[in-house]
């Protein structure tokens, strides 16, 4: 079975831009910094998986990520500002948005995600794993 996971680089951030383009993504999508695809492996075979394949797909997502930024500008970007108002934020939870604060958020991670990939400080990656002696890997 493959899984799909974003994960950083194992560089670090040159810039004090370049650290907000990852914070961005992780307060955005209310996530922890994730592993580098060098510690995932590692936790894969201390927790006794065999590592079968581990690839970068991000040029795969790559097309999908500019989709959503461009959503996030021209759709998203305009409705967070409509959520800052009193009386129609509420009408905004429908389309996902919390709060105001939510809205920016999510807009800035969707757009940050772009030069997170750029700058080469995260990355989607295909893992595919085994577990010895289950029942699957026979």
């Amino acid at each position: 079975p493959g899984m799909p996971s974003w994960e950083m680089s194992s560089s670090e951030p040159a810039s004090a831009a370049e650290r907000a383009w990852i914070q961005d993504v992780l307060d955005g999508w209310t996530m922890p910094s994730p592993a580098t695809p060098e510690e995932f492996r590692a936790h894969a075979c201390a927790a006794g998986f065999q590592v079968l394949q581990q690839q970068d797909v991000t040029a795969h997502a790559y097309a999908s990520a500019r989709r959503i930024a461009a959503i996030a500008t021209y759709v998203l970007l305009p409705l967070s500002l409509v959520a800052r108002m009193p009386r129609l934020a509420r009408s905004m939870g429908p389309v996902g948005f919390a709060s105001p604060g939510h809205a920016r958020r999510f807009v800035a991670a969707c757009r940050s995600q772009i030069a997170v990939f750029d700058a080469g400080l995260g990355a989607y990656y295909a893992q595919v794993f085994r577990k010895p002696g289950s029942s699957a890997s026979r």
